[in-house]
């Protein structure tokens, strides 16, 4: 059997090498715009699949109501 796992999380290791101020921004811009993308992704499943991963939607609609620099 073959499993793929899919790796959804920012990609930072090439802006860490940037000095200083630079390098931190660019991290952070990755990072609001992953949280903003899994929000709105979040909020795009259906009842069922929400069910299955232990949420409501309501827990989706709060989730959803956070800024996306708000972890």
């Amino acid at each position: 059997m073959t499993m793929i796992v899919a790796d959804r999380t920012p990609r930072t290791h090439s802006t860490e090498r940037h000095a200083g101020g630079l390098g931190r921004v660019l991290s952070t811009l990755a990072l609001w715009s992953f949280r903003d993308r899994t929000r709105r992704r979040l909020q795009a499943l259906d009842s069922h699949l929400l069910n299955d991963i232990g949420l409501s939607r309501d827990d989706v609609r709060a989730e959803g109501e956070k800024p996306f620099w708000r972890a």
